[in-house]
């Protein structure tokens, strides 16, 4: 069988087929990760494990070796410095820090690896505090830079903020593909139900 070239490749990526790809996954073993862990397997796709024992996200070289050793098609970034309201509270430097450096980092590694798709994670988090309040809580796309999010947990949100912001930018200058899943409060299997989970 001839290999398949990239045009096809590509139309199947955007259609939605994932048979046989190469998909890393980062943040693999977390709350989230491990559910889409098990829908990616379901849908056929070659699951890539991005695990922290194996490469520290916020040192450039180990990105890079992650790229160079998995050759993923495709990223899903999962990962993050993350938790409950008080972990935001007690770590603003911190989650802003490593959260954007995260993510900078997969992005331009992952564009100089020719990553066909990027895929970020985010959180309503990043929304101005004030996003739906006139409209039941409908919080819509184009209110993303209307004002500041939540001094509680800004410093997650501005670092979600700034990477819808890189991808729109690496699209715009080099043509990757990419989407960003701005996601509600989760709750359910794999989570942490302590002090440091999400649930209130």
């Amino acid at each position: 069988m001839a290999a398949e070239g990239g045009e096809a490749k590509r139309r199947r990526l955007e259609g939605g087929d994932l048979q046989g790809r190469r998909v890393a996954v980062t943040g693999a073993q977390g709350f989230l990760g491990k559910h889409l862990v098990a829908e990616l397997e379901a849908q056929g796709a070659k699951v890539l494990l991005v695990k922290h024992s194996e490469y520290d996200l916020i040192e450039q070289s180990q990105v890079r070796n992650m790229y160079v050793d998995l050759k993923p098609e495709i990223l899903i970034h999962a990962a993050g410095a993350v938790g409950g309201l008080g972990a935001n509270v007690a770590n603003p430097g911190r989650f802003l820090y490593e959260n954007t450096m995260m993510g900078l980092m997969l992005l331009e590694e992952g564009r100089k690896a020719d990553l066909q798709k990027f895929v970020l994670v985010s959180t309503v988090c990043a929304y101005p505090e004030s996003a739906g309040k006139e409209e039941g809580g409908l919080m819509r796309e184009e209110a993303m830079w209307d004002g500041f999010p939540n001094p509680s947990i800004s410093s997650y949100g501005l670092a979600k903020r700034l990477l819808h912001e890189a991808l729109r930018m690496h699209r715009k200058q080099y043509g990757m593909a990419s989407s960003t899943l701005v996601l509600t409060n989760l709750y359910g299997p794999h989570d942490h139900f302590n002090e440091a989970g999400h649930m209130v």
